[in-house]
């Protein structure tokens, strides 16, 4: 019988895990973060529970230029533009992007577009695997040799040998990360 606190550091565990892209950053502290999207609750109390200080910025009140990390998970333009305006200068945008299908193909450029019209720079894609939430791997889709080395790995069935084939030929084609579901990406405010 699994006890309160067994319960309470498994959650805690959790919390962990799904911040586990901070690491990503130049500084993996979390100070000032503003989140902006529609609400994911694990993701939101997961930076509540990690940030020294947390700002929901759909809030208009919200001071503009003051903080470090925006937190991003809605797929509209003009939420870029205020994620660049809440940020400070060299601030980090972190943006989990979840299109479906039918938009991925071109949602990636046109998200590409946006963040450069917005003074962001060096930006950054990963893939979450096998998602978000039960992120066992977080791979940069811009480093071929993390991505050889994934579709390297020998895989325990016909199931997944067929999914690491078709990984491979998406990787390959360059199709890769506008295909895959999980992605985020890092950019800089300059």
């Amino acid at each position: 019988m699994t006890n309160t606190k067994e319960i309470l550091a498994s959650r805690q565990i959790d919390k962990v895990r799904r911040l586990d892209w901070r690491f990503l950053l130049p500084q993996p502290g979390l100070r000032r973060v503003a989140y902006l999207g529609p609400p994911e609750a694990e993701l939101v109390e997961a930076l509540r529970a990690f940030s020294e200080t947390l700002v929901l910025a759909d809030d208009p009140t919200a001071p503009e230029g003051s903080f470090d990390l925006v937190v991003l998970t809605s797929p509209r333009p003009e939420d870029v533009r205020r994620a660049a305006r809440l940020l400070r200068d060299d601030g980090f945008l972190y943006w989990e992007i979840r299109p479906g299908l039918a938009d991925r193909i071109s949602a990636l450029r046109n998200r590409l577009r946006v963040l450069q019209q917005e003074g962001f720079s060096g930006v950054r894609l990963f893939w979450h695997r096998p998602d978000f939430h039960r992120g066992l791997e977080i791979l940069p889709l811009q480093e071929p040799a993390a991505l050889q080395f994934v579709f390297s790995r020998r895989p325990g069935d016909v199931r997944g040998a067929l999914k690491f084939a078709l990984g491979r030929l998406l990787w390959r084609s360059g199709l890769l990360p506008r295909l895959v579901s999980s992605v985020s990406l890092i950019a800089e405010k300059t």
